[in-house]
């Protein structure tokens, strides 16, 4: 009895190890996708704040974050036009 407790336990600590590093693994790609967008918009949230001298309104982020969504949307329908007009062909 005791050593299956002691298996299931090591068990559950490599799952654990395991689900961080799948964790840790979607936000590095997550990252490494949209590491350009992310650099446009802090350069955007930057140059505005230089300019008007305060910080953004959450409006006004919540309509550049929707028009990156939209550009990224439309990409993405780009790319599976094409992978679908090649796996015709």
């Amino acid at each position: 009895m005791k050593e299956k407790i002691i298996k299931y336990a090591y068990h559950l600590r490599g799952f654990m190890r395991m689900s961080t590093m799948i964790i840790v693994l979607i936000l590095m790609v997550t990252y490494y996708f949209y590491q350009d967008k992310i650099k446009e918009i802090s350069k955007q949230v930057i140059a505005d704040n230089r300019e008007q001298g305060t910080l953004f309104y959450v409006e006004g982020i919540w309509n550049k974050m929707k028009a990156v969504q939209k550009g990224q949307d439309d990409r993405n329908q780009k790319v599976y036009d094409m992978i679908n007009s090649a796996s015709v062909e």
